[in-house]
């Protein structure tokens, strides 16, 4: 009975001994992956982050803007800012750029991005915020009528690339933000031109539910898009699609 005893009492210290190490095992797993968070989120990873994936987004964008306008895209610079920002400077809409007759339908010095998501891992690319400022666009009138670069802006096709997905399921966006907006009018061969400036416009495809409602783009049906347009010696006018 003395020996069964010890016996019982040596298999209970072993297992109070594992039970402890287990412990002790899960309780370093904790406090090693509380360590790699932190430094993750330390501001002195934020730069190797960046590196990372810039090159990777810096493509993403520039290359959904290629593919679905007609006029050249330029960019003087493009930063990305982690996890989901990116801004660029001296943003320009160029139509006929081949040409003697080249005109910039759209300059925006500074723009500012919030993504939904990080292109990297697949799925449409959407911007969450597209926000432009001190944009001035030009509405230049051809002698037949016509509105140069704007009347054609999309490629006027529904696949982007060699992709044959339609539009809708690459690139989407929720909301367009335009701030200190100066439109111009001219007619080709017309010295005098009409100028409009200190505008603001917005444009929300998610409507007032916010993300309970259809995003545009992003599925088949019906969509609301809350739209405002402002200026400050007139009234604010918005309407809702």
């Amino acid at each position: 009975r003395t020996a069964r005893t010890s016996a019982a009492v040596r298999t209970d210290r072993r297992r109070s001994d594992l039970l402890t190490q287990g412990h002790r095992r899960h309780r370093w797993r904790w406090i090693l992956g509380g360590v790699v968070v932190v430094l993750l989120l330390t501001p002195l990873w934020l730069p190797l982050l960046t590196r990372i994936f810039e090159p990777a987004i810096r493509r993403e964008v520039l290359a959904i803007a290629q593919d679905l306008l007609e006029p050249e895209v330029t960019v003087g610079e493009l930063v990305y800012e982690f996890p989901l920002g990116v801004r660029i400077k001296d943003l320009k809409l160029v139509a006929d750029a081949d040409s003697d007759r080249a005109t910039t339908i759209l300059d925006a010095p500074a723009v500012d991005i919030v993504l939904d998501r990080l292109p990297i891992f697949g799925g449409a690319i959407v911007f969450r915020d597209f926000r432009l400022h001190q944009v001035t666009t030009t509405f230049l009138s051809s002698q037949d009528g016509s509105i140069v670069g704007w009347e054609n802006l999309l490629t006027g096709s529904d696949d982007v690339g060699e992709d044959d997905r339609p539009i809708s399921e690459i690139f989407s966006i929720d909301r367009i933000d335009v701030d200190d907006l100066t439109v111009v009018y001219e007619i080709e061969g017309n010295p005098n031109r009409m100028v409009l400036d200190q505008l603001s416009f917005e444009i929300d495809s998610r409507g007032k539910k916010g993300g309970t409602s259809i995003d545009l783009g992003r599925g088949p049906g019906w969509y609301e898009i809350d739209t405002e347009l402002k200026r400050p010696d007139l009234d604010r006018k918005s309407t809702r699609l």
